[in-house]
């Protein structure tokens, strides 16, 4: 997907560049396939000579290398310390720590590692403070090991499940799990959503196998297993020793509250116990709130290695740009790609209000590439991420943009912004309404991190614009501008390339706008007649179609728009209009969700 452009003119010189480093770097992490969770292997039977002879023993293999990305991020290198993990000998078992040394080839601890690991250890309730990339998956999961290798001869069942609030995340978790079980000979397993159900059962040990020993889930498929698979609550849970919620804050924000609440009813057996350990970046009331509910007692250990400073969001620089219209927020967006590609070492993230509207957008930028007016797109990486792309894409692109050093634009819906830490981010870019200050803030955390420069741009249309009389917005150095006029020539671009994309893409793009806006017809102060319009400016405007798309009657009907004037609603499946002149026939979709 490296589709070169090179950085045209136009640019608007708006933020400074970022430090200097190395020429752009290449793609995976190479840390290894699915072992970690086998059985350890069986002693080598003795080789005979032809003669009868015993032959003698060959030299036992080596240790695994340590893995390629190991503390590549900048976020983590900040945080270290020069204790070694050495000194945990008789905290930690020989074997993790040996995986710590050989396989992860870690030999000192981060600030949080060195602070929660001992107290951990002990078998308390712990709630931690700690930011994204400083190496708390370490802190939970190395006690979490440790207990599972202990119980493992006398135990049936589950020792340790995590929770974590996105697949990526929970992928990521469980990598660093198996490798530190690499000498405990324990099962690691992951479910999460968006994959068949019935694939989870092996994982679960529930066709034959044996149950994993530490379970790292997303809240909303370890629900469905539990509401809905035998054999799991009761069942492989009934053993559970350690419970972990990875970004607790993260989890909340994204509305797992009910979802947490059922797990923990499901478990409330184990609550006296086993050991909870909540690990979160920020801790409001609502994390305080589900500390209190899933532990033994308020009397917890608090480990706290972010303190009263200042976020770092109160000093990235940060504009925000009103558009009069919604083809300028298009425009706009280009314009500021623009200028954050001058950066030769660019890294920019670019967040989209749904999934379907980030393939648009992404889709879009491949298709001005091919306009001269729009040659810097040329030479950059457009790389897109949302929960409509598969898992394997997902880590794949997550893995390239992580160890990209520079050249790359990654277009994503807000699944990125959640517990994943991203080295050298220059640029965060956001592209139509945020849900709260929460989300917005959360998003433009991802630049500006270690100590690094980086800055942020929201594009809003003038509808929009309420969002910047939020308090805890005006509290933000946030520079308001107003929209320049685009060329003609940018106008022609986007317009002609909006035109070359499938119906499918502009089709769903359509539905995906109008479910978006339509949670927010309060706040815009719109009624549904006058949400049809603006999504019919927007297919217009934007997606350059003669018409608006069909929509499916059922999913007009879903979103509470049946009978409202400007819709055009068919029977059959979601598309764009017979005539609209792609050349690639009429529906295309079967009625997408937006």
């Amino acid at each position: 997907m490296d589709n070169n452009n090179g950085r045209g003119g136009g640019g608007r010189g708006r933020g400074g560049k970022g430090q200097k480093r190395r020429r752009r770097g290449g793609g995976g992490r190479g840390r290894g396939g699915k072992g970690g969770g086998d059985a350890p292997p069986k002693p080598p039977r003795k080789q005979q000579n032809t003669d009868g002879r015993p032959k003698p023993h060959a030299a036992p293999p080596a240790p695994p290398a340590p893995h390629a990305s190991a503390r590549t991020s900048s976020t983590t290198r900040a945080h270290l310390t020069g204790v070694a993990f050495a000194t945990l000998q008789g905290v930690v078992s020989p074997n993790t720590l040996r995986a710590i040394d050989e396989v992860l080839g870690y030999p000192t601890m981060t600030q949080v590692q060195q602070q929660a690991l001992p107290v951990c250890a002990r078998g308390g309730d712990v709630v931690a403070k700690a930011k994204t990339g400083t190496g708390k998956t370490l802190a939970f999961m190395v006690p979490s090991v440790d207990r599972a290798a202990a119980s493992k001869p006398h135990r049936r069942g589950l020792s340790a499940l995590v929770l974590s609030p996105t697949r990526e995340l929970a992928a990521q978790t469980v990598e660093e799990g198996k490798l530190l079980a690499t000498f405990q000979g324990l099962r690691v397993a992951c479910v999460f959503g968006g994959t068949k159900i019935q694939k989870d059962y092996s994982e679960l040990g529930l066709r034959g196998g044996r149950a994993p020993d530490i379970l790292v889930a997303t809240p909303g498929r370890l629900n469905d297993h539990l509401e809905n698979t035998q054999g799991v609550a009761p069942g492989i849970c009934d053993s559970l020793e350690t419970l972990v919620f990875d970004e607790a804050d993260q989890l909340l924000d994204m509305g797992f509250r009910p979802a947490i609440e059922k797990i923990l009813r499901a478990i409330e057996s184990t609550k006296l116990t086993r050991q909870t350990l909540l690990f979160s970046a920020t801790m409001p009331d609502d994390v305080a709130s589900i500390a209190r509910l899933a532990m033994k007692s308020p009397q917890y250990h608090f480990v706290d290695t972010v303190g009263e400073e200042q976020q770092t969001h109160v000093n990235v620089p940060q504009r925000a740009t009103i558009c009069e219209s919604q083809k300028g927020c298009a425009a706009e967006l280009i314009a500021v790609l623009n200028d954050a590609c001058s950066d030769p070492e660019h890294k920019v993230i670019a967040f989209f209000t749904t999934a379907r509207l980030t393939q648009f957008y992404a889709e879009l930028c491949l298709e001005l590439a091919k306009d001269p007016t729009c040659a810097f797109l040329r030479h950059t990486k457009i790389l897109e991420i949302h929960s409509r792309k598969s898992q394997s894409h997902r880590t794949k692109v997550s893995d390239i943009f992580r160890n990209s050093v520079g050249g790359a634009c990654l277009l994503t819906s807000d699944v990125t912004a959640r517990g994943m830490d991203y080295p050298d981010v220059t640029r965060v870019i956001q592209v139509g309404l945020p849900s709260d200050a929460a989300q917005y803030v959360h998003r433009l955390g991802r630049t500006a991190r270690a100590g690094k420069q980086g800055s942020g741009d929201l594009i809003l249309c003038r509808t929009e614009a309420f969002f910047l009389n939020d308090a805890k917005i005006r509290a933000l150095p946030l520079q308001q501008l107003v929209q320049g006029s685009p060329t003609v020539q940018l106008e022609t671009a986007l317009y002609e390339a909006a035109r070359r994309l499938p119906p499918e893409t502009t089709g769903a793009s359509y539905q995906a706008w109008l479910g978006f806006y339509n949670s927010f017809l309060r706040r815009l102060r719109w009624d549904k007649e006058r949400l049809v319009e603006e999504a019919n400016i927007f297919a217009e405007e934007v997606l350059a179609l003669p018409g608006p798309p069909p929509l499916q009657a059922k999913t007009v009907g879903k979103m509470g728009l049946k009978g409202v004037r400007g819709l055009n609603v068919l029977k059959g499946p979601s598309g764009n209009p017979p005539g609209s002149g792609r050349g690639r026939g009429g529906g295309g979709g079967k009625g997408r969700r937006w």
